[in-house]
């Protein structure tokens, strides 16, 4: 929804400002975020509440659109795309790649559930990581394709 405030006197904050499907189980911290997110806003504007009204209204809004859509995508990949062997494997190599590098390669699911990072900078670093991440298995499956097809050839000449 949006205003999440009514003049200077009211503001909606949780679930009254931004219900979303139950799908990634964040309905409830987002609701925490937002109370904490407030209270660190008001402190920033030494408790002026017509200020922290509007600049919390204006920036947390791209936030929860972001957990709302993330919502809707997560159900939309549980009921599609989980027998894909594609996007199993993917999912796979993102958390061996964490474990390697758990600073450079954190997937979205951590980033949202285990840290503080705001929902809407948690997409933007997984759309990059996404990036990363089929950059590699291309690379990889290039290298794969490559190594056989010189096996292959190596094989049939010293068979001929």
């Amino acid at each position: 929804c949006s205003p999440h405030a009514i003049s200077d006197k009211v503001l909606l904050i949780g679930d009254a400002a931004h219900a979303i499907v139950p799908f990634y189980g964040q309905g409830l911290n987002a609701g925490f975020e937002d109370v904490r997110l407030l209270m660190e806003t008001l402190d920033r504007n030494k408790g002026d509440f017509a200020q922290t009204v509007s600049e919390f209204s204006t920036t947390r809004k791209k936030d929860t659109d972001a957990i709302a859509d993330l919502a809707v995508k997560n159900f939309e990949e549980m009921a599609s795309k989980t027998a894909n062997m594609g996007f199993v494997l993917r999912r796979r190599l993102l958390l061996v790649l964490n474990r390697w590098f758990p600073s450079a390669v954190q997937p979205l699911y951590s980033l949202i559930s285990f840290s503080n990072t705001p929902y809407a900078e948690a997409v933007t670093r997984d759309a990059q990581l996404s990036r990363r991440t089929d950059y590699t298995l291309a690379t990889a499956l290039g290298c794969a394709t490559a190594a056989a097809l010189i096996t292959l050839a190596r094989y049939t000449r010293h068979s001929n």
